[in-house]
């Protein structure tokens, strides 16, 4: 077993016994049993066959892509008490789409930890209310996305995000929204560079002209009541019924390898 106070230092690892395990995780989730409904987490940094999380996970970055949308999620209005993105471990309620990520773990929540279940397998798919405003097919998330990373690199002129760029994104907003405000704007009179990027990208890029004027509108965009992400805590999780979505956890939480789970 490993103690991460963050998923980037650790204390020495210490083996337990199988007795010894369930005392942990009955001191940190006295309602688990290993015949609940498992959530799962493939991390290819990780090789211990225990690790133990404390609640003060420090932010974290996509794996994947930038997080541009993740600035708009964490500090919405409408975010209630849903965990904040930057500050989740993402997981799946499907074990073989998690191992696509590395090394299989089972991810056993912390009583009080905070989980959100999205309404889709990938957190990218689940907007219907962007899908509604861009009126497209494509992924809806990602599209949004890539709309947010442009207007920043623009500003910030072709910089990429960093842990202090929380203030300059918000300004980066503020310079889309009010460029898309002027009448008849025009994209090449919005982005140094749009020829270049018109015919480089595969995103559509009339899109651009369908985004939301004001920032209250961006933050309603992610509600993540409105698109029916769900809030939920461990003995509510175990009765969902979803066999396929996205799961993320704000606070500690016990990773056991596929060897060390167990079924009663």
């Amino acid at each position: 077993m490993k103690y991460l106070q963050t998923y980037e230092r650790w204390l020495e690892p210490k083996y337990l016994s199988d007795e010894q395990l369930d005392a942990l995780i009955a001191k940190y989730n006295p309602d688990f049993k290993w015949s609940d409904k498992a959530i799962w987490r493939g991390d290819h940094m990780a090789d211990e066959d225990i690790y133990l999380t404390d609640s003060d996970i420090k932010p974290r970055k996509s794996a994947n892509t930038s997080n541009y949308y993740t600035y708009l999620w964490d500090n919405s209005p409408y975010l209630g008490d849903f965990p904040k993105r930057s500050m989740s471990v993402i997981c799946s309620t499907e074990k073989y789409g998690a191992e696509d990520y590395g090394n299989l773990y089972r991810v056993i929540p912390f009583s009080d930890a905070k989980i959100s279940m999205a309404p889709a397998s990938d957190f990218w798919a689940s907007f219907k209310m962007i899908q509604k405003q861009f009126d497209t097919n494509y992924e809806s998330l990602d599209t949004f996305n890539e709309i947010l990373k442009k207007s920043y690199k623009i500003l910030t002129k072709g910089k990429y995000l960093s842990d202090d760029s929380k203030k300059i994104f918000f300004k980066s907003m503020e310079e889309l929204i009010k460029k898309l405000n002027v009448s008849d704007v025009k994209l090449e009179e919005m982005y140094d560079g749009y020829e270049q990027d018109k015919r480089f990208s595969i995103m559509p890029f009339d899109v651009i002209l369908q985004m939301p004027k004001t920032l209250d509108e961006y933050y309603k965009l992610l509600d993540p009541y409105a698109n029916g992400f769900q809030l939920l805590d461990y003995v509510e999780y175990v009765e969902t019924e979803e066999e396929d979505a996205e799961v993320f956890i704000e606070g500690g939480h016990i990773l056991v390898t596929l060897e060390r789970n167990r079924k009663e």
